[in-house]
């Protein structure tokens, strides 16, 4: 599936946005003149990722036709072949993507069910994508000298989170106090906000807890659902911070939603020790994930979201590429914080919280917020 886990992040809403451009980006204009000559128009989406070890880029022909513009797109294969797609990096690094054909989408879509990508390896010390550089992007046309498209992006610094955070333990370093939540109240996750360049624009916050099902592992998570750029939610972000402060149970009610089932049911369990430990062996059943997103995509996101507020206003239209033909979408990058610390962001849960979720037959503790 062309949806990797590492770019889930707005997929639902740049699913949209790129469908509505594959077919409809002619239609921008507030009036067309449909006996204008026929041009091409091409949509070019790629996201770099800097905690993957490949990159995609799609390629594709938007179309105007005299007729049902879905029936036509689950027929025909929209996707640009045969081009060359060069991605340039710092010190002169070249990376010369290698054409994937026959790539199954999401299925139940709309559109035809394969497409065609560009992809890149950026497996290795060597071709790793370095979070603070240039990145740009060639596409030409070997049988039209006179067809090319380019785009630059800089790739996020890394986020840091800083609540939770690890304290020192017993001993001090390598030893650590693990974070245990008290998610029944209101919880502050806070991180990093660079500013610098190579500066994240936009900000996404997900939360992930591992468990056991009947003793087979299983995941509930939760999306912020929001674009954070330059200010926090539900709290007072700084010029050097970033925060989102989720509401009393707000997570435990989210993660009940994938864990079906009442309290203290003895179907669910976690391994966590809420002790002093090294690094290396920090528990990892709940884990805040932050995606920096770069100008370009956060300023694409914006611009394409599909909520209106007047069914006459102008939608905007944002791109970041250039070329010799009429060329719409965006070369953006992100990059999320567990890829320089892979200890950072985890955390533990208190014992109401563990009630609440039914988890490891733990009782009802005693005080006035561990409540259904």
């Amino acid at each position: 599936m062309i949806n990797r886990n590492s770019r889930q992040l707005f997929f639902s809403g740049l699913t949209l946005i790129i469908l509505w451009g594959a077919f409809l980006l002619p239609s921008c204009e507030p009036k067309i003149d449909i006996t204008a000559p026929q041009k091409d128009i091409f949509v070019v989406f790629g996201v770099l990722d800097a905690t993957d070890t490949i990159q995609d880029i799609r390629i594709m022909k938007g179309f105007l036709i005299d007729g049902d513009a879905i029936e036509y797109a689950k027929d025909h294969d929209i996707s640009v072949k045969g081009l060359t797609v060069k991605l340039y990096g710092p010190s002169g690094k070249e990376y010369v993507a290698t054409q994937i054909d026959n790539v199954p989408k999401e299925p139940n879509g709309d559109f035809y069910p394969y497409t065609t990508l560009y992809r890149f390896n950026t497996k290795g010390t060597g071709n790793r994508l370095v979070p603070g550089e240039r990145y740009r992007l060639e596409i030409t046309d070997p049988n039209i000298p006179s067809l090319n498209f380019e785009a630059f992006t800089y790739i996020p610094l890394t986020p840091l989170i800083t609540t939770p955070d690890y304290g020192p333990g017993a001993g001090g370093p390598p030893n650590v106090t693990i974070p245990k939540l008290d998610l029944e109240v209101v919880y502050r996750v806070e991180w990093q906000a660079k500013r610098q360049l190579g500066a994240p624009y936009g900000y996404e916050l997900r939360t992930f807890f591992y468990f056991e099902n009947g003793g087979v592992p299983d995941t509930a998570d939760y999306v912020s659902e929001m674009l954070m750029n330059g200010t926090g939610v539900r709290c007072a972000a700084s010029s050097s911070s970033m925060c989102f402060e989720f509401n009393p149970k707000e997570l435990i009610y989210e993660f009940k939603k994938d864990m079906p089932g009442a309290p203290g049911n003895g179907l669910y369990t976690y391994d966590d020790d809420p002790t002093n430990g090294a690094k290396s062996i920090l528990p990892k059943s709940l884990r805040f994930e932050v995606t920096a997103i770069d100008t370009f995509l956060t300023r694409y996101i914006i611009a394409n979201n599909p909520k209106f507020t007047d069914f006459n206003s102008d939608k905007p239209e944002y791109t970041n590429l250039t070329g010799t033909r009429d060329v719409y979408g965006v070369f953006g990058s992100i990059n999320k914080n567990y890829y320089q610390d892979i200890n950072n962001g985890y955390a533990i849960m208190d014992n109401c919280a563990e009630w609440l979720l039914g988890l490891n037959g733990t009782p009802q503790p005693q005080n006035s917020n561990c409540e259904l």
